[in-house]
């Protein structure tokens, strides 16, 4: 069984400070799918009695891949005893603001409730979200576009103009973001201006790391999705079509028809 694993942007994020130690933060994002960049995702069932990880990204390689960890809440969820061989083929970036690593999760949970053929689990869904990250409730609601409150667990539908696709990303490979980092700066200099941003973390992570500030003078209009690296370009709107009046639809009606009479005389 074989399946697509779609990363996702931020178009828009406000942060809330964290006042409080070891608390998580209070966010508000436009969140939207990229339809057209993906990882892959294969699993087989195998005789041996584990989960085995087979990835083109090495250091990824472990237990504590979100793949596996959703993999194992599966079985155990739904008490069935195999084994498994799982393919991942990476292409969205490691530390990217992507949400890779929560898609690969929910990806893997909608991959292996096919093969068995199971219903859709709700308390699955819920459990392997608490265990990966937050960035899964977007993921695991199955909504395109999405404005997502609270930690990043309250997710409403809704629509969107600006259709994000492939050639709109500014990926940033030499460039890994630390969520954790990214957070923990963005406390460290809070400042309330950062809320009229359309991505708070945008000078959290310039400060935590300052390669990225090039990358913003190469690109002035892009903006960051997530805790980056990972910028993105919104498209133009396409031109806006008037309609003709009926007057003119009329008219043009009026000398076609004096056109075909000219021509028979």
């Amino acid at each position: 069984m074989t399946i697509n694993s779609f990363c996702k942007v931020n178009l828009s994020l406000r942060v809330r400070k964290n006042w409080r130690i070891a608390r998580l933060h209070r966010i508000k994002s436009k969140i939207t799918l990229v339809e057209d960049f993906y990882d892959t995702i294969k699993i087989t069932e195998i005789p041996e009695k584990k989960i085995k990880l087979i990835c083109n990204f090495p250091e990824i390689l472990n237990e504590n891949n979100s793949v596996v960890r959703a993999a194992m809440e599966f079985l155990k969820f739904h008490e069935i005893s195999t084994g498994l061989e799982i393919k991942l083929i990476k292409r969205i970036p490691l530390g990217s603001g992507l949400g890779g690593g929560s898609s690969n999760a929910i990806a893997t949970i909608e991959c292996l409730t096919q093969m068995f053929q199971l219903n859709r689990s709700k308390p699955l869904l819920k459990i392997v979200c608490k265990a990966i990250g937050y960035d899964s409730y977007f993921f695991a609601s199955g909504y395109k576009t999405a404005i997502v409150s609270g930690y990043g667990q309250r997710v409403k539908k809704a629509k969107v103009m600006e259709k994000i696709g492939r050639n709109d990303l500014i990926l940033n490979r030499h460039i890994s973001c630390s969520t954790r980092s990214v957070y923990e700066r963005y406390d460290e200099i809070y400042d309330p201006s950062m809320l009229e941003e359309v991505n708070s973390l945008k000078q959290a992570c310039i400060s935590a790391y300052p390669e990225m500030q090039e990358v913003f003078k190469m690109y002035p209009e892009a903006q960051l999705s997530g805790t980056g690296s990972t910028m993105f370009i919104i498209p133009p709107p396409p031109p806006e079509v008037i309609p003709p009046t009926q007057e003119e639809l009329d008219a043009a009606a009026q000398e076609e028809a004096e056109k075909k009479a000219a021509s028979y005389f």
